[in-house]
């Protein structure tokens, strides 16, 4: 019985496309423009299942209206305190429709990138140090 010698060539190529597609992807995806403010927590609320999650109601001003946005948040233990009923709190807002809202941290999408690029270089090694001498 012969074993395939393309078992680590095909997991090259499959990595290889994948990071082409994450890349692509990260790369092209809109992403709505959006504009920081400072809002003020209304509640915070810890989950049942963890101290360390907590579901953070919030109000924020956008072109003169109030609005109110809603976050499910993991925080680590130097930042208790700041995420408590009352603190400042920064907020995102989609500027076609101000009703959208990120918070505390704006839309995203260089870890897809990041990670498209590793799994290019992962294949990239597969390929060349996985032949068959």
């Amino acid at each position: 019985m012969q074993l395939s010698k393309s078992g680590s060539s095909g997991c090259g190529v499959f990595c290889l496309v994948g990071g082409i597609t994450l890349i692509l992807f990260g790369w092209f995806w809109h992403i709505p423009h959006v504009t920081r403010t400072t809002g003020t927590i209304v509640a915070s609320t810890p989950a049942i299942y963890g101290q360390t999650r907590r579901t953070i109601t919030y109000d924020y001003l956008a072109h003169g209206n109030h609005y109110r946005g809603q976050r499910f948040l993991w925080h680590w233990s130097p930042m208790v305190g700041r995420f408590d009923a009352g603190a400042s709190f920064p907020v995102y807002f989609v500027d076609e429709h101000p009703d959208q809202s990120y918070a505390p941290l704006p839309p995203r999408v260089y870890l897809v990138i990041i990670t498209g690029t590793i799994w290019l270089a992962m294949g990239a090694v597969f390929i060349i140090f996985g032949k068959p001498r």
